[in-house]
């Protein structure tokens, strides 16, 4: 009787052992997993966290033109692809393909048409330019200037410029352009203005 009373304590033994494992041990680990779990999802948050986006408008010459939503960090090549892609005539070369793109960023992929027009518009440009400093860097020659010529000149008007052949006439030519000076109505001030784009060449 004794030997089964002796096995029936210690089977109430590891029962009671088990459910105090159960209730203490194992459901404070389970806890703590838990817990750990957490812990490494904000963790795995930190680490990668939600992408943002970046809406555009690509145009031009490109097989889909429109508005797209791209990741935060994506470059204009990428919003190339997103648009299919270019056409056959477009000219990609006049852009930074590999610069980033900004929400908002309107991009416009020119053809080669437009490029080359755009480029004899600029040379055309510059030559005119060039042509009209050209122009202002010459100075008008004293002694071989017609009226309308020197009347380009800063306060000289019709009536001073044939006084200015007049005296021209008269003295045989200059022989310096500071005899302006001592033509009635051109005085040192007028002088000082017009002596820059003045000269005084062979009689």
């Amino acid at each position: 009787m004794k030997k089964y009373l002796w096995k029936a304590v210690i089977g109430l033994f590891f029962i009671l052992a088990g459910i105090y494992y159960y209730f203490v041990v194992f459901t404070s680990e389970s806890k703590n997993v838990e817990v750990l779990i957490e812990q490494q999802k904000e963790d795995i948050k930190e680490l990668d966290p939600v992408l943002e986006s970046v809406i555009i408008y690509i145009c031009g010459a490109v097989k889909n033109p429109g508005v797209y939503q791209l990741i935060e960090g994506s470059r204009i090549s990428d919003g190339i692809i997103a648009a299919g892609g270019l056409n056959e005539d477009a000219a990609p070369q006049v852009l930074n393909l590999a610069a980033k793109l900004v929400d908002e960023q309107k991009i416009y992929i020119p053809t080669q048409l437009e490029v080359e027009q755009e480029t004899t518009l600029q040379k055309q440009l510059i030559g005119t330019e060039t042509q009209k400093q050209d122009q202002s860097n010459k100075k008008i020659d004293l002694n071989l200037a017609t009226a309308e010529e020197l009347t380009m000149l800063p306060g000289i008007g019709k009536k001073r410029a044939e006084a200015i052949i007049s005296y021209r006439e008269s003295m045989g030519g200059f022989t310096s352009s500071e005899q302006l000076t001592e033509i009635e109505g051109i005085g040192e001030a007028m002088f000082e203005k017009i002596k820059e784009f003045i000269t005084v060449g062979e009689k």
